[in-house]
């Protein structure tokens, strides 16, 4: 599953729909407060107003946000990318911080299908 197929699928979840959110939906949710989900969604991906899961311009965001992170940590030594599923990332992860491993995997809460 794709990263928008995951923004998808977490608002579906979180409005308790069975299809794709439209903006009537992002606009009635009461996440923090009423309309939060469509006023975020354009503040961040500026997705044109009849079309919020513009699959284009999610992509894009996406892909130009990871760019701009590499970028920013570029001359730094303090950036861990990791492939969570792949074996080793907990223990890899608990590397860079410093701290004892507590188990073989990551711990996974609030696992979706």
């Amino acid at each position: 599953m794709n990263k928008y197929q995951s923004l998808i699928r977490f608002h579906k979840k979180r409005l308790m729909i069975d299809r794709k959110p439209t903006k009537l939906d992002l606009m009635n949710d009461e996440y923090r407060y009423r309309g939060f989900l469509i006023e975020a969604n354009r503040i961040i991906y500026n997705t044109p107003e009849d079309d919020p899961y513009n699959e284009k311009i999610l992509k894009e965001h996406y892909l130009q946000y990871n760019k701009d992170v590499i970028r920013y940590f570029r001359l730094r030594n303090d950036l861990l990318m990791i492939n969570l599923k792949n074996t080793g990332g907990y223990q890899q992860f608990c590397d860079f911080l410093g701290v004892e491993l507590m188990s073989n995997d990551f711990p996974w809460l609030n696992r979706s299908q």
